[in-house]
C-alpha cells in the first residue's frame, strides 16, 4: 500500500507535530514561504489536499486564533498566526469566486474541500486586526535583520487579502482600492531590491520538520487517489505569485474598456 494513496493507512514510526512549539524567525520565514508555494500550487490546479492542507497548522487554525498568551509576547508566533489565518482567508475568497464560475473540476481548478472548511466564520476584521498588531510589533523591533523579512511578508499578505476583499465587491465598486493594494504588493515583490527584501530573503528560511505532511490525504475524505505531484520551490512560488498579481492588476483595468470595440485601443 502507498501511504499517499490508501486512506486510513497507519504509518509506522510517525510522530504528531506540536503546533505549540516555539519557532525562531528563520523557521517562521520558511513556513510562510512554504505555505505560499502550496497556495500557488493549488491555484495552478492541484488539490487542496496536496497543497494548502499539507500544512499542519491549517488543521488547528481555530485553536491558534483563540489561544491565550501563554507563549508570552512572542512577536514571531503572533506574526505566523496572523499570516496563516490571512492565507486561508485569501484561499476562501478565491474558492468562492471559482465555485461561482463554470469550471470543470480537476481540469480547470480543484474546488473539493474534502469535508473541511476554509474557516469562513473567522471574520476578515479579526484577521486584519491580527495582521495590524503583528506588523506593529515587528515595526518596533530593533533587530531589523530578523524582523524586516517577516514584516514585509505580513504587509504583502495584508495587501493581497485587502485586494481580494475589494475585488469580491459587487459591480466592480472597489476596483480602484484593489488596484492600490496590488500595486503595493507588486512593489514589495519586484521594486524592492534591498538585501532584506522578500525575494532576497527566501533562502534564509530554515525548514521545520513535520510542519507539512505530504501524506495528509490519507486522513481526508477522497473519492479517488490523488495524482502524484511535485510542488515548486519557495523561490519559484514567488515567481508564480508575481504573475498572479500582474493578472489581477489587469482585471482591475476591465472597467477602462466599456465595450468590445474599446479593446482595439490596447494595441494602439
Amino acid at each position: 500500500m502507498d501511504p499517499k494513496m490508501d486512506t486510513g493507512m497507519a504509518l509506522p514510526n510517525t510522530t504528531t507535530y506540536d503546533i505549540s512549539q516555539p519557532l525562531n524567525w528563520q523557521q517562521v520565514l520558511w513556513v510562510m514561504d512554504r505555505l505560499l508555494s502550496c497556495e500557488m500550487g493549488w491555484l495552478s490546479g492541484h488539490s487542496l489536499s496536496q497543497t494548502v492542507y499539507t500544512c499542519i497548522y491549517f488543521h488547528h487554525l481555530r485553536t491558534l486564533a483563540t489561544e491565550d498568551d501563554r507563549h508570552g509576547q512572542d512577536k514571531y508566533r503572533a506574526a505566523l498566526k496572523a499570516y496563516l489565518l490571512a492565507s486561508v482567508k485569501c484561499c476562501y475568497f478565491i474558492w468562492v469566486e471559482m465555485t461561482a464560475c463554470n469550471v470543470y473540476e480537476e481540469e480547470d481548478f480543484t474546488t473539493n474541500l474534502f469535508g473541511l472548511s476554509l474557516y469562513e466564520d473567522i471574520s476578515e476584521a479579526m484577521i486584519l486586526n491580527m495582521l495590524d498588531v503583528a506588523i506593529f510589533q515587528l515595526q518596533n523591533e530593533k533587530d531589523e535583520s530578523e524582523a524586516k523579512p517577516i514584516l514585509k511578508r505580513l504587509i504583502a499578505r495584508k495587501s493581497y487579502l485587502l485586494a481580494l476583499i475589494y475585488l469580491s465587491e459587487a459591480q466592480c465598486q472597489r476596483l480602484p482600492e484593489a488596484r492600490i493594494e496590488l500595486k503595493k504588493l507588486q512593489d514589495l515583490l519586484i521594486q524592492d531590491t534591498t538585501d532584506l527584501s522578500i525575494r532576497r530573503t527566501v533562502e534564509l528560511g530554515t525548514p521545520v520538520d513535520g510542519a507539512f505532511d505530504p501524506s495528509i490525504n490519507r486522513k481526508l475524505m477522497s473519492q479517488a487517489p490523488p495524482r502524484p505531484i511535485t510542488l515548486q520551490s519557495n523561490k519559484d512560488g514567488y515567481d508564480s505569485y508575481v504573475q498572479l498579481i500582474e493578472r489581477l492588476l489587469s482585471i482591475c483595468n476591465v472597467t477602462n474598456y466599456p465595450y468590445v470595440g474599446s479593446l482595439m485601443l490596447l494595441d494602439a
